[in-house]
């Protein structure tokens, strides 16, 4: 899959976009991720239907009592329409979040079942002998490796807020560093699913990242923009998850992944004495 793609320099971000739309094209046409895709795509269908929903007819019953002072003129029906509607919108925009995460939480064993079918389809499903300790162990550090990452991000839009200060640049420059920030942070999301069917740590999942980050902002950014568009927003994630196990197996195969630094290294053979004849 490597072969013939560079994975360092920024040349770098169009083989993670590249990834991305092969992983659009592996959904359509290997029948083993179909069921997996559909199922994902209907649980984001429900949820953000459901947010939009539930989003605009909150917001007309929170907002129809404290506007009953304006007068019944057009004035008053102008303020009245674009309240409403600043209200809705707030309220959907916040729903439309909530769902998505609720239905990332809700689908990640769909995901995982996803991510496996394509290391299935590579060859590079690790054996797995696994008991039940170990599964449980591995969804505690799943659910451990989340919420770090909750914490990295937030901290990261925190930092980035004093760009917001520098007159004029500053508002143009804060929507693209934190639209940066969450490319990477998009791009590890669907990482986690190879490397913790791996049992990494989290800071060699992030050093793989820090390895090659202009092909995972790429796949990152494409990540980001695909949840804008609607209807493709709803395969999206499941295409980003196909890509990111596909780029993973790819780097793994061709020995490019960070090493293990836990795992100390075998002991140095010293040659001993001939043996006596």
């Amino acid at each position: 899959m490597l072969s013939d793609r560079p994975v360092h320099g920024p040349i770098a971000v169009l083989t993670g976009l590249r990834a991305l739309v092969d992983g659009l094209r592996r959904l359509a046409r290997s029948p083993r991720l179909r069921l997996p895709v559909a199922l994902l795509a209907g649980l984001h269908l429900v949820a953000l239907t459901t947010a939009v929903v539930a989003g605009w007819s909150l917001g007309e019953s929170l907002i129809a009592g404290r506007l009953s002072g304006l007068p019944d003129t057009a004035v008053g029906d102008v303020v009245r329409f674009f309240a409403t509607t600043l209200v809705r919108v707030a309220l959907i925009a916040v729903s439309w979040v909530a769902a998505s995460w609720l239905a990332g939480v809700l689908g990640g064993p769909i995901y995982e079942r996803l991510s496996a079918a394509v290391e299935v389809e590579d060859g590079t499903l690790p054996d797995d002998d696994a008991t039940l300790a170990m599964i449980a162990g591995d969804v505690a550090q799943g659910i451990r490796h989340s919420l770090l990452a909750a914490v990295l991000y937030g901290l990261g839009h925190v930092v980035l807020l004093p760009v917001l200060l520098v007159p004029v640049l500053g508002s143009l420059a804060w929507p693209l560093l934190t639209g940066a920030w969450s490319a990477f942070f998009l791009a590890r999301e669907v990482l986690d699913h190879p490397t913790s069917r791996r049992r990494w740590r989290f800071r060699r999942k992030l050093s793989l990242i820090a390895r090659f980050p202009w092909l995972f902002g790429g796949l990152g950014l494409g990540l980001w923009l695909g949840v804008l568009v609607p209807v493709v927003n709803l395969i999206t994630l499941a295409a980003g998850v196909v890509a990111a196990t596909a780029l993973f197996g790819a780097l793994e195969r061709a020995g490019l992944t960070p090493p293990d630094r836990t795992t100390p290294p075998p002991p140095a053979t010293t040659a001993g004495p001939p043996a006596p004849t």
